[in-house]
């Protein structure tokens, strides 16, 4: 269990450092492609530059996830007194999840569009939102434009599906394990500890949806 307690804390931090940036370093609203915020632009940092470090900050969630689903495997195959796997495969998929904020964070920079391509993109598009124009915290993105951006929403897809894939695969055996466990060697579990558990569970799930959330509950209505 050494090594998945310190996946946790890793997970725990980059969610951390991503709430801090959302709600205070620079909270935005994101109405993608179109972007702005309160905190961001000439006061700080430009509106790009922000964005760029939020996908290089938040992309750390799925590597940290999928160091979580792999080590707890590993502690699980621990337990049950198996033989513990080489884990080449699954060190490798965690030294690709590693690239991937890097490479995000790369290719979201480059992404960015002249202030021609963004006028004129919003005059065809949105003309009601031409006044923003005037406004350093506002950017917009295209990926027909630029296709850096679709180097990182295909990016994004491939790696979640890489994680989900490997969750699958880690964390409903490693339940299972586990399970068989405890209930081979009759081990008994407190009622409080037992309630624990389960809140934690819990807490981890509503972990990686707290992001997708909050940007929905912070999105500017029309009125």
């Amino acid at each position: 269990m050494k090594g998945y307690k310190y996946c946790l804390c890793y997970l725990q931090f980059v969610s951390f450092i991503t709430e801090l940036h959302m709600s205070w370093i620079c909270p935005g609203y994101y109405f993608f492609p179109l972007i702005g915020g309160y905190n961001t632009g000439a006061e700080f940092i430009s509106s790009h530059l922000s964005m760029t470090l939020y996908v290089f900050i938040f992309a750390f969630e799925l590597p940290s996830t999928l160091s979580c689903f792999i080590f707890r495997h590993k502690a699980a195959e621990e337990i049950s007194r198996t033989n513990p796997s080489k884990m080449y495969v699954e060190k490798f998929m965690l030294i690709l999840c590693h690239i991937f904020p890097f490479a995000g964070a790369f290719a979201m920079f480059n992404s960015q569009l002249t202030f021609e391509q963004k006028y004129d993109y919003l005059q065809k598009n949105w003309p009601e939102c031409m006044i923003w124009m005037k406004f350093d915290a506002f950017e917009v993105y295209d990926y027909v434009l630029n296709p850096w951006l679709a180097v990182v929403g295909i990016g994004a897809i491939s790696f979640v599906l890489l994680v989900y894939g490997a969750g699958n695969r880690y964390n409903v055996p490693c339940g299972l394990t586990l399970d068989v466990f405890l209930r081979r060697d009759d081990f008994e579990q407190s009622e409080i500890s037992e309630i624990f558990e389960k809140e934690s569970l819990r807490g981890f799930q509503i972990q990686k949806f707290g992001e997708y959330e909050y940007g929905r509950a912070n999105q500017p209505t029309d009125k």
